[in-house]
């Protein structure tokens, strides 16, 4: 009922023309440079969706790397969050479906355009974060749900793991996870130079607790920096001190 009254408001069409004007254009998110090439979302001013770019070097030419816009016909599927691998080989990237917070995670070939067996499932309010050396990604997860009831399922047990590539997710190492009365969500950062392993956990009162590894070590054990959901912290980056 409401397009029809509104198309017959006078003066309707002006206000269509003008606002289809203004809003078709093209847009282009700041790049994330891996190694000599640089990937960006960039969205169409008809585009439903942005479709994810590389770019090889700062003035060389660039390709779409994956368009979700055809992915299905009346657009419920869409890319989420995109990590690329720190020599810019693989992209990690995660598939939502209707709307709803649940992520399947796949991995492409970035030089290529295959995309790889690699499949993890059930990934919810997560990060993707590779390993310095490429050789896998940290993710968020809940349990398997029980079949048919992903939507109503509790949110506790949440936890980081880590999948390392060409293995299947039952093989996933446990990262991170933490014992709480309260729900807990945490989300996983590698620092750039692939040194440390920094996880926000949040207890959904606004601030955030931090916990930091450095996978440098022979023995690689999680500190606790914060461990309080008072505040809300960032990583910035890492200053290397010799």
């Amino acid at each position: 009922m409401t397009i029809p009254y509104l198309e017959g408001l006078p003066g309707h069409a002006v206000f269509r023309e003008r606002l289809t004007a203004l809003n078709e254009h093209d847009t282009t998110l700041p790049p994330e440079r891996r190694d000599d090439r640089y990937f960006f979302p960039r969205q169409g001013g008809r585009d439903d969706q942005p479709q994810l770019m590389v770019r090889e070097g700062p003035e060389g030419d660039h390709q779409v790397l994956l368009d979700p816009n055809g992915w299905s016909q009346d657009g419920p599927v869409a890319l989420a969050e995109w990590d690329v691998s720190r020599d810019g080989a693989y992209l990690a990237y995660a598939v939502q479906v209707g709307g709803t917070d649940w992520r399947t995670i796949r991995v492409m070939d970035s030089r290529t355009g295959d995309v790889l067996d690699d499949t993890v499932e059930w990934a919810r309010f997560t990060s993707i974060a590779w390993a310095g050396e490429g050789t896998g990604f940290y993710y968020s997860r809940y349990p398997e749900p029980e079949e048919g009831a992903s939507f109503n399922a509790p949110i506790s047990g949440h936890a980081v793991y880590f999948h390392r590539l060409g293995t299947a997710q039952s093989d996933d190492r446990l990262a991170h996870t933490g014992a709480s009365d309260a729900p807990l969500l945490h989300t996983a950062t590698v620092t750039r130079d692939g040194r440390f392993l920094v996880i926000c956990t949040s207890a959904l009162t606004g601030g955030v607790a931090v916990t930091v590894t450095d996978l440098s070590a022979k023995n690689p054990k999680p500190l606790a920096l914060v461990e309080s959901h008072a505040d809300t912290w960032a990583l910035l980056g890492t200053s290397d001190q010799g």
